[in-house]
């Protein structure tokens, strides 16, 4: 899986986005953007998954948000920007060739990333429900997308 990524980060420069979007990131996210900053993802890939109730059509990841010149301060400007719609405990970390976003809520009973359609682009979603599990935490997100970090 080719996966272009922005760069890396220290600790001092997450630890400053944390506090400017207000979460602390988990973990195996946290251990992503020191060794990435995020990137994207060679459209040539596959690196398609499916989601319940969604079947009729493949979810794409097409970028993992990272920070700087290079990647747009996309981690920051989305939380700040939509952070409030998605929910509480929860850090949008990248969008979809669908136009949706990946999130990650990293506390209580409905931890984990989803799959979050906020256009309400498939027949299922709507007002109550339009967030559609993918993996229990970011680390398995890679597992099922088939992303290798070296």
């Amino acid at each position: 899986m080719a996966f272009k990524r922005n760069g890396l980060l220290t600790i001092e420069m997450i630890t400053k986005i944390e506090n400017e979007i207000g979460h602390k990131f988990p973990e195996d996210y946290r251990d992503f953007l020191l060794k990435t900053n995020g990137g994207r993802f060679d459209f040539e890939d596959n690196h398609e998954f499916k989601v319940e109730p969604i079947d009729e059509e493949d979810i794409c990841i097409d970028m993992l948000y990272g920070v700087g010149e290079e990647c747009d301060d996309l981690l920051i400007y989305m939380n700040n920007t939509y952070g409030d719609e998605a929910g509480d405990n929860t850090i949008i970390i990248g969008n979809t060739l669908s136009d949706g976003f990946i999130v990650y809520t990293y506390k209580g009973a409905d931890s984990g990333v989803f799959f979050w359609d906020d256009n309400y682009a498939y027949e299922f979603s709507g007002d109550e429900y339009n967030a559609y599990f993918i993996a229990k935490d970011f680390n398995e997100l890679m597992k099922i997308a088939n992303l290798k970090i070296e």
